[in-house]
């Protein structure tokens, strides 16, 4: 039995780490929940730099839903929503002076940031060696 409990949460660490998406790489995108790493004090202070946020895709997003999407440049960008209209969302960083000038359609959000986390940024950075205790502890 601890043989499948070390084996599913090796499985689910190295899920985490092959979806966790940075500015240009996009990785499973298919899946309704995806992981990223804040490269930017534009949200602070709610989200702080290398921070990771996990994001839920939805149908729909409302205002004050901080969200992630993809710009027409292939960047990412987390923001939050702070008008709904017809063609799409205006966004803006809680640390912005000023609104993004781009409308962000809903093709373009990767989803709701639903949980954001320092100790999530700290696995990441550090993931290599998590996967050698991890799998030395499995061995053990």
């Amino acid at each position: 039995m601890k043989i499948v409990q070390n084996i599913l949460i090796i499985l689910c660490l190295f899920l985490f780490f092959i979806s966790l998406k940075k500015e240009k790489s996009p990785l499973v995108s298919s899946f309704p929940i995806s992981f990223f790493q804040i490269q930017s004090g534009s949200m602070m202070p709610e989200i702080q730099e290398k921070e990771v946020v996990i994001l839920w895709r939805k149908k729909q997003y409302e205002e004050n839903d901080i969200i992630t999407y993809q710009t027409k440049t292939n960047y990412y960008i987390t923001h939050r929503i702070i008008k709904k209209e017809q063609e799409g969302y205006l966004t803006k960083g809680d640390f912005n002076s000023i609104q993004d000038q781009e409308v962000v359609t809903i093709e373009q959000i990767q989803g709701k940031v639903i949980f954001h986390s320092k100790l999530l940024a700290l696995i990441y950075t550090y993931r290599f060696y998590w996967l050698v205790i991890l799998l030395c502890l499995w061995l053990i």
